[in-house]
């Protein structure tokens, strides 16, 4: 790889790790399934670290490693994802009523309202 190439991978990286560590801390949903897009789209640049070839060998093994991480993060991502598939009840153009995302717990419905590229949580329902 050329010299730009590798920094626009890490930079790339960079502005995506960020940005999907914004989304998970603010606690924020995302509509149509992105925030799964934008976890696949940061694992992918994460392992694509691996083909990133230095003159140090110290830091091509911390590259390695790290890639190796992102690897066993995805594949654990792909689990959770099949895991806490959230389905669709029904939705409006305005909300949507979704079966909650949890492994363990009681049956419930949450309404959201679409705002834009979000969805806002309004009022959750125990059955």
């Amino acid at each position: 790889m050329k010299r730009w190439q590798k920094i626009l991978l890490v930079a790339f990286h960079a502005v995506m790790l960020a940005l999907f560590l914004f989304v998970v801390l603010n606690g924020l949903q995302l509509r149509w399934r992105l925030g799964y897009v934008l976890f696949g789209i940061t694992a992918l640049s994460g392992c694509a670290v691996y083909f990133i070839h230095g003159k140090n060998a110290v830091y091509n093994t911390i590259s390695r490693i790290y890639a190796f991480c992102w690897m066993l993060l995805s594949i654990a991502g792909i689990i959770f994802t099949f895991l806490t598939f959230d389905t669709v009840y029904c939705e409006t153009d305005k909300y949507i009523m979704k079966e909650p995302s949890e492994i363990i717990g009681f049956d419930s419905a949450i309404l959201y309202e679409k705002k834009g590229l979000l969805e806002v949580e309004k009022q959750r329902y125990k059955f």
